[in-house]
């Protein structure tokens, strides 16, 4: 009886207690709000560093220490599917040799093969999440996806709307180590998250490129680039705003703070544009505050991959 008689006299809440007041804020002020550690120059001197090291990033180490070590496999070790340059397998297992495989991979060559889109494609793409590691030490630890892919037109050579491009996707987790990795990227720990695109017109030797994606260990080793739907042309297809690009690029500070430099330059061929705001120059904010323009940075390095006519 005396626990009912607690009960019973449960005050009921009040609409004072069951409502905030009407004064209280949902978002508050910070006390002390991060100030831009950069100066201008330094955002300067990060966006270029990250624009210089794009093409230091190459899917050749990934696909080279990947079918190094799918040569050594052994029978029903890793158990996989190989069909039309396709191959396929899930496992966990240890081969004739003491190369150990675990995880799952899907593996595509391309060799001449019809895209469908009027085009050829030659190279190579990886999808998975696994680990081979060979007896020896060496081997590679994959998650995610990369594709190192040669596109050209399938017309004549001599036509003039004979075009080339590469595309490029990096993007996950990679990391190797031995031999045939040495001195590559892969055995860093700051990898990168790519994907781009060019493209290569000989008729009137234009190009384009476009590129999404972030770049780690930059400046002191702390510091990061995002390029965010960064287009760019030569100044043959856009001579009107020449070598400045549409998008956004983002760089960390040590603290882990963000500065967003946006570009003006046009996003496709036939934009209008802007005479006043093609300068070249990118408007540089932090947390929202327009801290001035970043100017000199010099991006046509993108519009052609290493080795490229």
């Amino acid at each position: 009886m005396l626990l009912f008689g607690f009960a019973c006299v449960q005050p009921e809440p009040t609409t004072a207690d069951s409502a905030p007041a009407a004064d209280t804020p949902y978002i508050y002020e910070e006390d002390a709000p991060p100030v831009a550690a950069l100066s201008l120059e330094e955002v300067t001197g990060l966006v270029s560093e990250g624009v210089g090291a794009v093409w230091d990033y190459s899917a050749s180490p990934i696909f080279t220490a990947y079918e190094a070590g799918m040569a050594r496999a052994s029978s029903g070790c890793p158990n996989y599917y190989d069909y039309d340059g396709s191959a396929y397998w899930y496992d966990t297992c240890t081969a004739a040799d003491g190369t150990q495989f675990s995880g799952y991979s899907f593996y595509q060559l391309y060799a001449g093969t019809d895209a469908g889109d009027g085009s050829y494609w030659d190279g190579a793409a990886l999808n998975g999440v696994g680990s081979i590691q060979g007896a020896d030490g060496s081997g590679i630890e994959f998650g995610g996806s990369t594709y190192a892919i040669q596109i050209t037109s399938q017309l004549p050579v001599d036509d003039p709307s004979w075009y080339s491009g590469y595309y490029l996707v990096i993007q996950g987790g990679f990391q190797g180590s031995g031999p045939l990795v040495a001195g590559s990227w892969l055995e860093a720990d700051a990898g990168p998250d790519l994907s781009l695109y060019t493209y290569y017109a000989p008729s009137y030797e234009g190009r384009a490129v476009s590129l999404s994606g972030s770049l780690g260990g930059l400046g002191d080793g702390t510091q990061a680039v995002v390029f965010d739907g960064v287009y760019l042309m030569s100044e043959n297809i856009m001579a009107d705003c020449p070598g400045e690009p549409a998008g956004v690029v983002s760089v960390r500070d040590a603290d882990g703070s963000w500065y967003d430099v946006i570009y003006d330059g046009p996003a496709t061929y036939d934009a209008p544009v802007e005479a006043d705001r093609c300068d070249g120059c990118g408007e540089v904010y932090f947390r929202g505050e327009d801290l001035g323009a970043v100017c000199g940075v010099d991006f046509s390095g993108l519009l052609t991959p290493p080795g490229a006519g």
